[in-house]
């Protein structure tokens, strides 16, 4: 019975190294999102401040003007695309951050199994060691009062 709960504390102690694996690997990407989010949120500043040094440099040529009209939607594009980007890497966070969040309890409640487990394997060597221990005090005097 006592092997059969070491093989029991095992694979629960497996679980829980596989639960905190899996932890680690959800919070290095959502690290990495949110390196990813504050990059393109710089991106984004450096954009709008290029925009707004464009609409200042008043160029009086039609063509300049176009040009610069131009350039502006494509810089306004751009910005458009980093904010729909910026929109889904916040979602993938907080998505990461509950996976983080459930992985967490989940490995803390697999590692309270896994103690009480071992606290109850620990209690029962204990009481069969000394169950064992009773049983030679008892025979040793039983040999000693034949031995009188």
């Amino acid at each position: 019975m006592l092997n059969n709960i070491n093989i029991i504390i095992r694979r629960c102690e497996q679980r829980v190294l596989g639960k905190e694996h899996a932890r680690q690997k959800v919070q290095i990407s959502a690290e990495n999102t949110g390196a990813e989010i504050a990059d393109a949120q710089q991106q984004r500043q450096l954009l709008q401040q290029h925009l707004a040094s464009l609409t200042i440099a008043g160029e009086t040529t039609l063509h300049a003007i176009l040009e610069n009209k131009a350039h502006q939607g494509t810089l306004q594009r751009r910005l458009a695309d980093i904010d729909l980007l910026l929109a889904d890497r916040h979602q993938q966070l907080e998505e990461l951050t509950k996976q983080h969040s459930d992985l967490e309890v989940q490995r803390n409640i697999l590692q309270r199994k896994v103690d009480k487990i071992t606290s109850q394997l620990q209690r029962r060597r204990k009481q069969q060691q000394q169950g064992r221990q009773r049983q030679y005090e008892a025979e040793t005097e039983e040999q000693l009062n034949w031995q009188m």
